[in-house]
């Protein structure tokens, strides 16, 4: 016999023995044979977890349907969560420019007010409280539609430190609940107001009086002077949630008309958000 036919027998002899060991002894979970020579032990090891902050998430509403108010939300306040820390939410929103028709020349500015109503989203806190949250003027950048920019939790707005004003709601945890179970037509209607300066009011009324904002390149021209406004939180201990779409929350201007040297109406325009 050749060395090619010993080594082919051989090698014939090799894999009839592994096959009859490889029925006999079969492997563990953990990929180890069960024979006790192989003196196979564990070990639980304790890993410390920790919570990560994704900064690649989309946090503006662009793509929302404007006719949902569920995806017209924006969230406001500051907590201490027990497992992840101090969580803080601000908010910045868009005034949108509204009408063709001018305002009179001769028209007479009285006050400017915002207003913003909740949608019953409670967070953070229990029982009555009053949540309060300054009102600034981004300087920034605009939040325009007509723009393809989209925002993420790691963009940062430039906003006026000095405050234009406060606005201050008073909450209950439990009334919140009650009224986020209803159906829209069910609800409550409550709503965080504010009286604005006056600088601020007469600089969007004096462009409703010589602006037609059906022409795109008015509103254009609007959302460059007017960038938005940042709502920041103040005294506040918990999370709620604003409507910013809802026709309740808006921007209103107030106004007289004369005729004859005489007020002929008092009357306003309101830009939604």
């Amino acid at each position: 016999m050749n060395l090619w036919a010993k080594s082919l027998g051989r090698l014939a002899v090799f894999a009839v023995a592994l096959f009859f060991f490889s029925c006999e002894e079969q492997n563990s979970f953990l990929g180890f044979k069960k024979d006790p020579k192989f003196n196979v032990t564990s070990v639980d090891l304790p890993l410390s977890t920790s919570v990560f902050s994704i900064d690649s998430i989309i946090t503006d509403n662009k793509s929302a349907n404007n006719n949902s108010l569920s995806s017209s939300n924006l969230l406001l306040g500051q907590f201490t969560d027990p497992a992840i820390g101090q969580v803080r939410s601000e908010a910045f929103v868009q005034i949108l420019p509204s009408g063709s028709v001018l305002i009179p020349a001769d028209a007479e500015y009285d006050s400017a007010t915002v207003q913003f109503r909740l949608n019953f989203y409670g967070y953070g806190f229990s029982g009555t409280r009053s949540q309060t949250f300054g009102i600034h003027e981004i300087t920034s950048d605009s939040l325009s539609y007509y723009s393809s920019k989209r925002y993420w939790t790691s963009d940062e707005f430039q906003y006026d430190p000095d405050v234009l004003a406060q606005a201050t709601v008073t909450v209950n945890y439990d009334s919140l609940r009650k009224q986020n179970s209803l159906a829209t037509t069910g609800q409550d209607t409550l709503l965080a107001r504010a009286l604005l300066p006056e600088d601020f009011g007469k600089r969007i009324f004096q462009l409703a009086k010589t602006k037609d904002y059906n022409q795109i390149a008015n509103r254009k021209e609007f959302f460059n002077t007017i960038k938005g406004l940042a709502l920041i939180p103040q005294d506040m201990e918990g999370v709620i949630g604003l409507a910013v779409l809802s026709g309740l929350s808006r921007i209103t201007i107030h106004y007289r008309t004369f005729e004859n040297n005489v007020v002929k109406d008092t009357l306003s325009r309101s830009y939604s958000l």
